[in-house]
């Protein structure tokens, strides 16, 4: 995401258009007590500039997690053609 000629923040997966991001947050984010202030702080700063954030971790299936993305891309506009996740 940019704002001015200046990045705010590197997305994993996003639709800017739509303001919807994806977050992969792996075991790290969880361990390192810099790194999940850190991860706060640009959450609610996206948040904050109007942004639907997914955030993804291994454990989960990935129909679970493109559910929800498809659900929030649906919620904001985005004409998101329906599929079946396969299992």
């Amino acid at each position: 995401m940019v704002i001015g000629v200046r990045p705010e923040a590197w997305l994993d997966m996003g639709w800017r258009d739509f303001q919807v991001a994806v977050e992969y947050d792996g075991d790290h984010h969880r361990t390192n007590r810099r790194q999940y202030v850190k991860d706060i702080a640009r959450l609610r700063m996206l948040e904050s500039m109007g942004w639907t954030v997914i955030r993804v971790i291994a454990e989960e299936r990935p129909w679970e997690w493109l559910a929800r993305v498809e659900a929030a891309l649906i919620r904001r506009g985005c004409p998101v053609e329906v599929n079946a996740y396969a299992a």
